[in-house]
């Protein structure tokens, strides 16, 4: 936890990913590195079984992307999840 809060707990979180094309010749360029991925979190989570996560997600695609005419860009998603456990 980074931080108590009321009844609960602040906790911060991150997951960073690199990733190869077990075959180059199965990607669209014939290239083997597929990108890296960085998804960093935020979540609080209160005693009483509530919690709230907030997910970012950054794909940095790699040369397997990219397309003779066109270079693979940015993918980004914004997720938001609410629990109750009871």
């Amino acid at each position: 936890a980074i931080l108590t809060v009321g009844p609960g707990r602040l906790e911060l979180g991150a997951t960073l990913i690199a990733s190869w094309a077990a075959k180059p010749s199965s990607t669209p360029s014939g290239e083997r590195a597929l990108g890296i991925e960085l998804d960093p979190e935020l979540r609080y989570a209160s005693k009483d079984g509530f919690a709230l996560t907030l997910v970012y997600g950054v794909l940095f695609p790699g040369a397997a992307f990219d397309n003779t005419n066109l270079e693979a860009r940015p993918a980004q998603v914004f997720r938001a999840r609410v629990a109750f456990v009871f």
